[in-house]
């Protein structure tokens, strides 16, 4: 399956299926900073507002993508 998010950031590599608790999956590209929690706990103090603001814009951006490409992300937290 190709997944084209046009105009995202994001990488998507296609969705699988874990059969075990019947859940669809969406594969992204390896974040090798962590997750955005871990992220923004180790960095927070160093970051500037510009730069928070602008990874809540691509954050926000990159779900609507997901949205009107008709898949749902339905973990999203911090």
């Amino acid at each position: 399956m190709k997944c084209n998010l046009y105009g995202s950031g994001l990488k998507m590599y296609g969705l699988t299926h874990d059969s075990e608790n019947n859940q669809y999956l969406m594969v992204f590209l390896y974040a090798d900073k962590g997750n955005l929690h871990t992220f923004l706990r180790t960095n927070f103090q160093d970051l500037s507002w510009k730069i928070k603001l602008k990874l809540l814009k691509d954050i926000s951006h990159d779900l609507l993508r997901i949205h009107i490409a008709g898949y749902i992300h339905s973990d999203f937290h911090s």
